[in-house]
């Protein structure tokens, strides 16, 4: 069995490939980082399913997250850290404990199933380029560039459309790639049907509430 790697429940979801930035200020989590620094490895990213992000009781987490590596490291005064880390794989937690003041437990890989996804991922582009392309507008902000990785653009993709956090959750824990990419691709045409109708605001899907 794997020891145990810490966890860090969050308000978010995080892919693999993609960045996460993070300010640590409370005790127990400056004491993980301070670990998983010293002795480098990964920590586990996983939304919170029950209780709070900070100044209170653990948190209890979904049980699929993204191990994430510390790429870099902002020393600040009274030991607070600024980081940037980045995801790594998908996991499924098995086992949580509270031994430690910060919350650890076992976890297993959740790797994708191989399987050849760069025609779902053309199809994603071609919808996604154009949703980008009015947001960038509308927002006054730099038009985001697509990666060309197939896996690097469902993730991202995943991580920037206006959904819920649980919703979120729900594309991290599709099986497979492919099923992601289709889901996601339905998802930005709806969005971009409703900006037709009314406007060019993005807008949470009412169907993924």
């Amino acid at each position: 069995m794997d020891p145990l790697k810490p966890i860090f429940p969050l308000g978010t979801v995080l892919f693999p490939g993609l960045p996460l930035p993070l300010h640590i200020f409370e005790d127990r989590y400056k004491q993980m980082m301070r670990r998983c620094i010293d002795d480098p490895r990964p920590f586990v990213v996983a939304l919170i399913k029950k209780g709070q992000e900070a100044l209170g009781g653990l948190a209890e987490p979904f049980e699929v997250g993204t191990t994430a590596s510390i790429r870099q490291v902002d020393y600040l005064e009274d030991g607070k850290l600024n980081l940037l880390a980045s995801g790594v794989e998908r996991v499924r937690i098995k086992h949580t404990s509270h031994d430690l003041p910060y919350l650890s437990g076992t976890v297993e890989p959740f790797p994708y199933p191989d399987e050849d996804v760069s025609g779902a991922a053309q199809s994603l582009r071609n919808v996604a380029h154009e949703f980008i392309r009015i947001v960038s507008k509308t927002h006054k902000v730099s038009n985001l560039e697509l990666p060309d990785d197939a896996k690097d653009l469902i993730f991202l993709c995943a991580s920037i459309l206006p959904v819920s956090c649980q919703v979120r959750q729900s594309f991290l824990e599709t099986e497979r790639l492919s099923d992601l990419a289709h889901d996601l691709q339905q998802h930005i045409e709806r969005q971009l049907a409703l900006i037709a109708a009314v406007g060019t605001e993005p807008a949470k899907d009412p169907y993924l509430n």
